[in-house]
């Protein structure tokens, strides 16, 4: 897994605990809550950032970031995004479903078309979509040299990017900072504010 992590300086949280002295705990509390808080946005922002470039679900891209929380405890919230690479079948494709090809000759089988990167599309012609007992829909080929022990081509799936490799792309993984840290920044003076003024903690 890669992952990004989020903390606050020294010197804001001594003013942390400063507002806060009161209430014993105060500020270890807004500040965890803060940082979770700006460290959800950054999943969020950071999946809508890669779908404006890649072709995956928002939600499945969502599903690749893992949070660890920040406690009063330990004061950093970290983004760990899954390092194995998506399944090509992740990303657009048509046909969508697995075309009927037994008994129809290969040059009249529907062409397979992917789009992972927005706007460029790619043309599969030694590959065939499938559905695996498991429900797992794939996109293959048989191998010319690898046989089974029944004597069949042994068949590989396709994959492409992981979702680190993406998200780690200069332009997303900065803008995700930069929101990250503006989020955190308000989202520290309403959590001051709050337990300042009675709020639970």
């Amino acid at each position: 897994m890669a992952g990004v992590s989020l903390g606050i300086s020294e010197a804001r949280f001594e003013a942390v605990r400063r507002a806060l002295a009161h209430i014993p705990g105060g500020a270890e509390k807004a500040v965890a809550r803060a940082l979770n808080r700006a460290a959800e946005g950054a999943r969020n922002d950071a999946a809508q950032l890669m779908k404006e470039r890649y072709t995956m679900k928002v939600s499945d891209f969502k599903k690749e970031i893992v949070i660890l929380r920040a406690t009063p405890g330990n004061l950093r919230a970290t983004l760990l995004t899954r390092s194995a690479r998506q399944a090509i079948t992740d990303f657009e494709h048509t046909p969508v479903k697995p075309p009927r090809q037994k008994g129809i000759p290969a040059r009249l089988r529907p062409r397979i078309m992917t789009t992972i990167v927005a706007g460029r599309t790619k043309n599969w012609s030694h590959a065939f979509l499938a559905r695996m007992k498991s429900g797992h829909l794939g996109l293959w080929t048989r191998s010319k040299t690898e046989k089974t022990a029944k004597g069949k081509p042994v068949i590989h799936e396709f994959f492409t990017l992981a979702v680190p490799q993406m998200m780690g792309s200069g332009p997303i993984i900065t803008r995700v900072l930069k929101t990250a840290q503006h989020r955190l920044g308000v989202e520290l003076d309403r959590q001051v504010a709050y337990i300042a003024g009675g709020g639970r903690i």
